[in-house]
């Protein structure tokens, strides 16, 4: 193989780059879903023992 054609060979592997992040999966979804629910769910628990320490509190 002469030194030209080495060239073009690597030119042209430089120039195919891999497809990443083109498609979404189930599981990436999965995730999204997973990790809104257990924000939601912190969010709430949060705002009820605030809720009760106030109730608690007010009480004394």
């Amino acid at each position: 193989m002469s030194r030209q054609n080495t060239k073009n060979v690597s030119v042209q592997k430089k120039k195919i780059l891999p497809q990443t992040g083109t498609k979404t999966t189930d599981i990436s979804i999965l995730g999204l879903a997973f990790a809104t629910a257990a924000s939601l769910l912190g969010l709430i628990s949060d705002k009820v023992n605030r809720k009760s320490i106030i109730n608690y509190l007010k009480k004394r």
